[in-house]
């Protein structure tokens, strides 16, 4: 009977490490995963930042030719351009504007 006994808790011991081995990987490979892939929070996040960069970025392009512009054909809307330069300034001070406003909206 004692020969049963030391196998059965043999079996058990053998069992019970095998459980606990089993789940610490499996935690540890959780642990893994999740700290390994951003969170979609951390990606909304970046993804703002960069839009915002992108959208400073062009705004100051858009300053600087408006600038250029307004210096080159007698200030502000250029009234000694030709007509298709007036359409350029336009254009280009309607999407000024909104990234004006975006830009603004943002920095609140």
């Amino acid at each position: 009977m004692a020969e049963a006994e030391r196998k059965w808790f043999k079996n058990r011991l053998i069992a019970a490490v095998s459980v606990i081995i089993t789940g610490s990987s499996l935690l540890g490979a959780m642990w893994a995963f999740d700290g390994h892939y951003a969170k979609a929070k951390d990606l909304q996040t970046f993804k703002d930042s960069v839009q915002i960069k992108f959208d400073t970025d062009r705004y100051k392009s858009l300053q600087e030719r408006i600038w250029q512009l307004e210096e080159h054909f007698g200030g502000p809307g250029v009234p000694r351009a030709p007509r298709s330069i007036k359409k350029e300034y336009v254009e280009i001070k309607s999407e000024f504007e909104i990234l004006r406003a975006r830009l603004n909206k943002g920095a609140k």
